[in-house]
């Protein structure tokens, strides 16, 4: 995934999600690439300043598995998210 923001974009996901920082380039300064885990997942992050633009736009899915899934989404909206659709109890 490209950000125009990766700074604020790993803190997003390592200090709300959850996620661990796993890899980082380069070493020293802002960092232009970082690979994050949470369980057995994997996330890429890389920095770009053009992206999040209109012709940038497209959708994806992202599945998180959360042992309270209200606590989870109620955590995420504290940090900043964007919740599109409430959780909902499915079997």
């Amino acid at each position: 995934m490209t950000t125009p923001d990766l700074p604020r974009l790993i803190a997003f996901y390592r200090d709300v999600v959850g996620f661990e920082l796993t890899y980082r380039f380069p070493d020293e300064g802002a960092p232009e690439f970082v690979a994050l885990r949470l369980g057995s997942s994997e996330l890429g992050l890389a920095a770009n300043p053009e992206a999040g633009g209109p012709a940038d736009s497209h959708r994806w899915e992202l599945c998180v598995y959360a042992d309270d899934c209200d606590a989870a989404v109620g955590a995420l909206r504290t940090g900043g998210a964007t919740v599109t659709e409430e959780p909902v109890d499915q079997p």
